[in-house]
């Protein structure tokens, strides 16, 4: 029987202006004491420290703080997973927040269910535009919801993204999971490293994670994204070692799941290189990449289905202008 029944670890960086809303999000549920806080202040230099410390003051039942230097998000996971004692673990970025209400009856479910990964969908927020959009998990209508599924039978018709997820903390102590540190992106790494170690899945159709959008200082905005297209570029070759080094001990349905999410962050990295400054020299960044992915991981390169990839495959330069111009626009769009 677990004391435990979740883990919500909450990596915070200067995030005096938001932590105190994600916290009690969670302590705003009768079930609360089935849940473990752990708050970590990743080399906080604002108030983000003291807020947490006082969080705890009344709460050290449920909520641990862990002070380190700063060393980014996948180091505040790593954390995170050394220190969890929960049966299910689930990360909370400090900007984002909980639907208290749906988080109750989650608990009531962990308590009797025994699955792996549980998925269940989230919701993009844009405080801004006073915007909300339900987000389902890619592929869910295929399965029903609050039963368990054999994973590796189901696992190539579905995508569960980092929002989506909540997993089995034995899973990530076991394996030795840890994500790369001092670099943005790694909510893949996360997502992928277990997939080889998951047996079974539970649908939980109500949405949990509330998933704040908009912010200029976000790293998936794509100003950051140009910024930190070298550290993205880092994570999708990580992902593609990986990929290599355990395909051999996968099923075909696993490794076709794990291609996938290397797919994804592929199309994501040839996006930022069309923001970039429609130039001849960014027209052989997209080249060099394609060239490494069919030569490195051939199964990979074959799986990709975005047929605006395998356009400018055909390596002609009116493709790749057209596609940078309608890029550029696009995000314009957005931002307007």
């Amino acid at each position: 029987m677990y004391q435990k029944y979740l883990t919500i670890v909450i990596p915070s960086y200067n995030s005096e202006w938001c932590i105190e809303k994600c916290v009690n999000s969670i302590l705003n549920i009768k079930n609360k004491e089935k849940i473990e806080i752990i708050i970590v202040n990743d080399g906080s230099t604002d108030n983000t420290g003291k807020i947490a410390n006082d969080l705890k003051k009344n709460k050290k039942d449920i909520i641990k703080v862990i002070h380190k230097e700063n060393g980014g998000h996948g180091s505040a996971i790593n954390a995170g997973i050394k220190e969890a004692t929960g049966k299910y673990f689930k990360v909370l970025d400090s900007d984002d927040w909980i639907d208290s209400k749906n988080l109750e009856k989650f608990i009531y479910v962990l308590q009797k269910v025994d699955s792996d990964i549980i998925a269940s969908p989230f919701c993009c927020v844009f405080p801004k535009k006073q915007k909300v959009i339900s987000k389902q998990i890619q592929g869910i209508e295929k399965i029903q919801p609050m039963k368990l599924y054999d994973f590796k039978k189901i696992c190539n018709s579905i995508h569960i993204r980092m929002h989506e997820m909540t997993i089995k903390t034995d899973i990530l102590k076991k394996n030795n999971i840890r994500l790369n540190e001092n670099l943005f992106y790694v909510d893949m790494e996360f997502i992928t490293y277990p997939i080889p170690y998951i047996n079974t899945l539970f649908y939980f159709p109500y949405s949990l994670y509330q998933y704040r959008l908009g912010e200029e200082g976000q790293s998936v905005n794509i100003n950051n994204m140009i910024k930190n297209r070298n550290q993205h570029l880092k994570v999708l070759l990580n992902l593609n070692k990986f990929y290599q080094q355990k395909k051999e001990i996968n099923n075909d349905n696993v490794n076709s799941y794990i291609r996938n999410n290397i797919c994804n962050m592929e199309a994501n990295q040839i996006q930022i290189y069309l923001n970039l400054r429609t130039s001849l020299s960014n027209w052989k960044k997209i080249y060099k990449l394609e060239k490494y992915i069919q030569t490195y991981a051939v199964d990979v390169y074959e799986q990709m289905d975005r047929k605006s990839i395998w356009w400018l495959r055909t390596n002609k330069k009116v493709i790749y202008i057209l596609a940078s111009l309608l890029c550029k626009l696009k995000n314009y769009i957005l931002v307007k």
